[in-house]
């Protein structure tokens, strides 16, 4: 919401008061000249003395982070935040009495429950002083409603108590003004309920004004005006924060209030009156306001039963300065009202009436300004003289529920009860009831969006994986090698779990049969701009589709072809297949993870090689008609040597994802073992569980062999275990080099991570709606992923693929499988011709 002029506190109860309404801030602007000509004629020579209460400058920043910290840091935790808000010193150029907070307001220490005396405010500015306070946060709506306010505002002074007469607030003055806020915080609709109080204690009667306040340059005379600036001066070269001053005949002097304390003469008569307290402070925000929101819960006292009517004394209480030596109670007023001190004030005379003067009624303020043409220095000619009469000695005493000490004693808060605490915010109706603020429609689109997405899976992390790390899965790059109906759900099922960076490679274009199972198409796409087929490419529709359902992913769509084995390539094609094959292996380099989601056996075969041969991570899915398969491809141990540990220190987390823990041992990492077998063993790859090279599997099919023939619910299925399978590497300390787990005897039984199992592979049966999992060892005569393959290719590049492109029995012949299948036969001749042997006999 806009500034808006925060009312006088307790301005309620008196004759001739002002009725502020809210109005529009340049309504505000244009009317302040006329109020406060308004409020002079209103203020009599004495009367109550009334003071401008704090108002809350919210900045936009402040709700961001208390977001942020409640996702991330607080989760469910109620407990008390510190905080700190700050205030400016009045100047023509400031807001009145706004006590400002912004993102850098919370505490590097999230909870109060440390020790206080290692939390102290900050003081970031020496022209902003400090407000240390505290936050409770609700978890629902409905706790922030029944929280009982008034005992947290009770605590928050009884503190404030304690530090008055403990004498800590002697040494850290800025304790005398704190906040408290109490919230609820709608983390879906960015929603906040939200109620400011600053604790002030209570006069039994309320202080009273000798006479009208006088600018403080007719108080003092000009040498001393003279003196008192050029202390300040020098103070403020330093931090500023509290001091005090002894008003002689013709200089000031100031010391700390600490110091003046100890120096009180305990007559604290008028002549003698008083020591400066300069109250400064850190600055920790900014900005903003808006209501509404009623509380059934607590009856909460109004300011306004601060006054009541008490009859004004002699103009002689109090004299202007003589020559003879004053003592004068001063602080830093953030109040720009001529006629008014602010709020910081209240405590300060509670300070001075029960510890450093206890008894005493006279009392001269300083209120200290600044000017507007240097808001950041207090300006001795634009300060402010305060004669103060406090309520009488039995009163106060009645107060504190003890007789006034007059020799000094120090007052204990164990045997004198805390006074009745006011200090609670009003909406801009001046009404005494929490505000309501709406930041969705403030903010960018995009942004809201990506905190949106995000807080489902930060969710996960305050209850059930507390430590799942986020950033990982979403500084993932995923290449997705096919674009059809596993492709596009396995595009959805990254986008919710946050993965930021997807790129998706497909030749193929959309057909009308496409988008009922391919869920990142629509009709729209299967035709070209003239309104006929053929459709968009997939590669590219399924890139804007990904944008288009949320914008903060960075896609990129690819048209390519994968060469394959049995599909030959002559020299007319040879050098686009070239192009084509240093495409796809630049992809890859720059993938952290490849899923396999072709439609044909072959089609796989070169991402297969290339992924062995860079050590990526390589997640495989298969669809049969009621049955599919999901595997990763096991990733070769990587050598150990200088530039590996260097390439491992300085890659991304989720590109480690291929190393995991390979700079750990000079040997082999971590190898799974068979159940039976202590032998360890290298996870297999798609191919190595095939005794016969890929090959053309494309050409002369009947039309059900040339679609894809599955049950609809399968690929959605087959995704998302491919999907979780990714997710669940990434988490495990080992990443690609996790052990496989196999199918448990129990499956209700923990385990040893918190996304579960990582098998090699998934077999699942919709049949029978039951799943599998199997270990598969790397075979030595695979042709996609055994030594011998991957030697050839990193020995002879495109040449060797142009031969298993145009001749796949060439890799049985290099792997040995053809010389294999030849003993298989003999062994089969010997046996064949054994038996008849025996047979005849």
């Amino acid at each position: 919401g806009d500034p808006y002029w925060p009312k006088l506190a307790d301005q309620e109860t008196h004759t001739g008061q002002i009725n502020l309404r809210t109005v529009s801030y340049l309504d505000r602007l244009t009317q302040t000249s006329i109020y406060l000509s308004s409020f002079q004629m209103a203020n009599s020579s004495s009367g109550p003395l009334r003071f401008e209460s704090l108002a809350s400058f919210v900045n936009v920043g402040f709700w961001h982070e208390l977001v942020r910290r409640k996702l991330e840091v607080w989760k469910l935790s109620d407990e008390a935040v510190a905080l700190t808000g700050a205030y400016r010193m009045a100047s023509a150029q400031a807001l009145s009495s706004r006590v400002s907070l912004d993102a850098d307001s919370f505490s590097a220490i999230d909870s109060l429950s440390s020790d206080r005396e290692t939390s102290k405010p900050r003081l970031l500015n020496r022209a902003l002083y400090p407000v240390p306070g505290e936050l409770h946060n609700a978890n629902t709506v409905e706790a922030f409603k029944a929280m009982d306010k008034g005992a947290r505002l009770n605590a928050v002074g009884a503190q404030l108590w304690e530090d008055i007469c403990s004498g800590r607030a002697e040494q850290e003055p800025s304790l005398l003004t704190r906040l408290l806020l109490v919230s609820f915080a709608d983390l879906k609709k960015y929603r906040f309920y939200y109620w400011f109080a600053f604790p002030a204690l209570r006069f039994s009667t309320p202080p009273q004004l000798v006479r009208r306040p006088q600018p403080l340059a007719e108080v003092l005379t000009e040498r001393q005006s003279l003196s008192l600036q050029a202390q300040l001066d020098l103070l403020e070269e330093g931090p500023l924060r509290f001091s005090a001053m002894l008003v002689l005949d013709g200089e000031v002097r100031i010391m700390t209030l600490a110091d003046a304390g100890a120096l009180w003469d305990s007559s604290c008569s008028p002549s003698s009156a008083d020591f400066v307290s300069v109250s400064s402070v850190d600055p920790q925000s900014a900005s903003s306001a808006d209501p509404v929101l009623a509380s059934s819960a607590d009856p909460i006292s109004a300011s306004s039963a601060d006054l009541v009517s008490v009859s004004s004394p002699s103009s002689s209480a109090l004299t202007p300065c003589t020559s003879s030596p004053q003592k004068v109670l001063a602080f830093v007023d953030p109040c720009t009202r001529p006629e008014n001190p602010g709020w910081p004030l209240r405590n300060l005379l509670h300070l001075y009436q029960a510890r450093l003067c206890p008894g005493a009624r006279e009392v001269r303020v300083f209120a200290l300004r600044a000017s507007a043409e240097e808001p950041d220095r207090v300006c001795v000619a634009n300060s402010v003289c305060f004669d103060v009469l406090l309520p009488t000695a039995a009163a106060s005493a009645a107060v504190l529920g003890g007789e006034a000490a007059g020799d000094g004693t120090v007052l204990s808060s164990s045997s004198i009860p805390c006074p009745p605490v006011v200090g609670w915010e009003t909406d801009k109706k001046g009404r005494l009831l929490p505000r309501f603020l709406k930041l969705a429609a403030t903010m960018d689109p995009r942004k809201l969006a990506a905190t949106s997405v995000e807080l489902n899976l930060k969710l996960m992390r305050w209850r059930v994986m507390p430590t799942l790390d986020l950033g990982k899965i979403a500084r993932s790059h995923c290449l997705l090698v096919g674009a059809g109906t596993l492709g596009c759900n396995l595009a959805r099922a990254l986008l919710g779990w946050g993965v930021r960076h997807i790129t998706l490679i497909d030749n193929g274009r959309v057909s009308l049969s496409n988008p009922v199972r391919q869920t990142l198409y629509q009709f729209e796409d299967c035709f070209g701009a003239d309104r006929k087929p053929p459709g968009a490419y997939k590669a590219l529709a399924a890139a804007a589709r990904l944008q288009q359902i949320f914008p903060g992913v960075k896609t990129c769509g690819y048209v390519l072809s994968i060469p394959m084995p049995g599909h030959p390539i002559t020299s007319a094609n040879a050098t686009q297949v070239q192009k084509e094959v240093d495409l796809l292996s630049g992809l890859i380099d720059e993938a952290d993870v490849v899923f396999l989601g072709t439609d044909s056996r072959e089609s796989r075969w070169l991402p297969t090689v290339l992924c062995a041969s860079k050590r990526k991570l390589c997640i495989n899915a298969a669809l049969g008609f009621d049955s599919y398969m999901v595997m990763r491809h096991g990733v070769r141990p990587m050598p150990i040597d200088d530039a590996t540990k260097s390439t491992a220190a300085t890659a991304p987390a989720s590109a480690r994802v291929a190393i995991a823990t390979a700079t750990t041992t000079t040997e082999a990492l971590p190898q799974q073992t068979l159940s039976n077998d202590s032998t360890p063993l290298q996870l297999g790859c798609y191919f190595c569980n095939d005794v016969v090279a890929p090959r053309d599997s494309l050409t002369d099919r009947t039309l059900d062999q040339q679609c894809t023939v599955t049950r609809p619910g399968l690929s959605m299925i087959a995704s998302a275990l491919a999907v979780e399978l990714f997710v669940s590497i990434l988490q495990h300390p080992d990443g690609a080099q996790a052990p496989a787990d196999s199918t448990p005897d129990n499956v209700a039984s923990s385990t040893p991570i918190p996304l579960g199992l990582i098998p090699h592979q998934v077999r699942g049966f919709l049949t029978h709606y039951s799943n599998l999992l199997v270990v598969g060892q790397a075979y030595d005569k695979c042709t996609a992923c055994s030594d011998v393959i991957l030697n050839e290719y990193e020995k002879h590049g495109f040449e060797f693929l142009r031969r298993a492109f145009n001749d796949p029995l060439s890799l049985e012949d290099l792997t040995g499988l053809t010389s294999m299948k030849e003993e298989a036969a003999q062994v089969d001749f010997l046996t064949w011709d054994s038996d008849d042997e025996e047979f005849d006999m």
